[in-house]
This record gives C-alpha cells, sequence and structure tokens, in this order.
C-alpha cells in the first residue's frame, strides 16, 4: 500500500513538472452609463436606509431608561406635594388656634370667650379647623396650578424637540437627503423637492 501511494506521488510530479501558470488579464472596465450611476445611488440610500432600520431597532429601548427617571422625579413631586398639602393646613390651623384667641379677647373681651370646663375655647377651635380647611383648598388650588404649567411646560418641549436621525438630514418635506462624506463635495442624493 505504501509503494502505491509512493507511485502515486511520482506520477503526481510527473504532470505537474510538465504544466505551467497561466493568468488571465483583468476584465476590462464597466462604463458608467446614466442608468447605471443611478442604480448605484439608488443602492446606496437602500443600504443607509437599512443600516438606519438596523441602528433604531437597536436603539429604540434607550428611551425606556429616560421614561424611568421621569417617573422617579413625578413620584418625588407628588409626594412633596402630598406632604406639603398636610403639614400646610395642620400648621396654619395650629397657628390661627393660637391667634384667634388674642383677636376674639382683643375686640370682643374676656366675657364672650365660651370655654368648656376643661379650659379650651371652642371658638379658636372652630377658627383653627376653618382656616385650616381654607388652606386646604389654597394648596390644592395652587397644586392644580402647578401641574397644568407643568404639562404645559412639557407638552412645548416635546413639540420644540425634534426626532434625531442618526444616518441622515430629513427636509421640511419629510423626503430623506443622505449626509455626504466630504462636506466640500455635493451630496448624492437630492430630495424631490431640491
Amino acid at each position: 500500500a505504501l509503494e502505491a501511494l509512493v507511485d502515486d506521488r511520482s506520477a503526481l510530479d510527473q504532470a505537474l513538472k510538465g504544466t505551467s501558470l497561466v493568468f488571465t488579464s483583468p476584465p476590462p472596465p464597466i462604463e458608467e452609463t446614466p442608468e447605471r450611476q443611478k442604480f448605484k445611488q439608488r443602492m446606496e440610500r437602500l443600504r443607509l436606509q437599512q443600516e438606519e432600520t438596523k441602528y433604531v431597532r437597536l436603539t429604540n429601548n434607550l428611551q425606556k431608561e429616560v421614561q424611568d427617571d421621569i417617573t422617579a422625579k413625578s413620584m418625588t413631586y407628588a409626594a412633596s406635594v402630598g406632604l406639603n398639602m398636610i403639614v400646610a393646613p395642620l400648621s396654619f390651623g395650629c397657628f390661627m388656634y393660637f391667634f384667634a384667641g388674642g383677636i376674639f379677647d382683643y375686640f370682643l373681651g374676656e366675657e364672650f370667650s365660651s370655654r368648656t370646663i376643661g379650659g379650651t375655647d371652642i371658638k379658636r377651635v372652630i377658627v383653627g379647623v376653618v382656616s385650616g380647611v381654607v388652606m386646604l383648598f389654597i394648596e390644592m388650588t395652587l397644586f392644580v396650578i402647578r401641574t397644568h404649567e407643568v404639562e404645559a411646560h412639557a407638552v412645548k418641549k416635546k413639540k420644540k424637540k425634534k426626532p434625531v436621525q442618526p444616518f441622515g438630514v430629513y427636509s421640511k418635506k419629510g423626503d430623506r437627503q443622505a449626509m455626504p462624506v466630504d462636506p466640500r463635495k455635493p451630496s448624492l442624493f437630492k430630495s424631490k423637492g431640491d
């Protein structure tokens, strides 16, 4: 079996010695006809569109992280407003409770006070509760005004923000223009309106 392999090798060597390498000439260059140029431009535009589609698909989940940040900010804002709606009426009611005693005594005199057996003046308590409720309504009104202004600002900001297009520039008509590689050279692609 080894002798047969050696004989085959010597036959192969004999066959290779009698041959030579032949190189073919390169094909003639293809003439650039206007149709061929348009075809190349169209292929380049389609390739750019395909790359842009792939890029948008890859990066479409990045906007969700911004939404999480907005959610955290809105929760913090809601918690601060809720706490303010609780603390402001209570503190203003307590202030008015103590302040109302001096006003009643000054304008109406000591005989007008209506103290209970425990020494609590009912009129002062009523003034404190009513002033706390009034402060609650004021806080709710301010909350509605602030919320409306924040929403109006967000809508205005959203309208002002232009969409980011990673692989091209979009004209006002919505037609896509490819960005030239060299800014000194004119663009290969023009929009329909240009």
